[in-house]
């Protein structure tokens, strides 16, 4: 996976091949969590939504599930109370993924590869698409 400011550089790059409607943020699996990192992903956060925009396109934003390696409380809170976006996508809340340590439902975590299944990614995918 990568980092918040690892997927704003991306995105950047890719919003000059294409307008896309819509862009989904749901980073943040992959920063460490302390309260330096916490405001660099605040400002990556502030930055994607100014870039898209800049860029006539509609963000969407997603919560995420807490994991083994990953307490997301303080991002998810960032993104929920962000008034400045129309689409918000409460991942944590709909797979009830907020309570501490992994709350990742069942087959949505590798615990040997330490990171979310490709059926949990194709989950998430599925709940994004049906709420925006």
């Amino acid at each position: 996976g990568i980092t918040s400011t690892r997927a704003l550089t991306l995105f950047k790059e890719a919003i000059n091949l294409g307008r896309p409607e819509v862009a989904v943020w749901f980073v943040g699996l992959n920063e460490v969590d302390d309260a330096d990192s916490e405001e660099v992903y605040k400002q990556n956060l502030t930055a994607f939504i100014e870039e898209c925009k800049q860029n006539g396109v509609t963000p969407v934003l997603c919560t995420m599930p807490n994991t083994p390696d990953s307490l997301d409380v303080g991002k998810n809170y960032l993104i929920r109370s962000r008034t400045d976006v129309e689409l918000i996508v409460d991942i944590a809340a709909i797979i009830n993924g907020e309570k501490s340590g992994n709350s990742c439902p069942q087959g949505f975590w590798d615990e040997i590869a330490g990171a979310i299944t490709d059926d949990g990614v194709a989950n998430m995918y599925f709940l994004i698409n049906s709420n925006i």
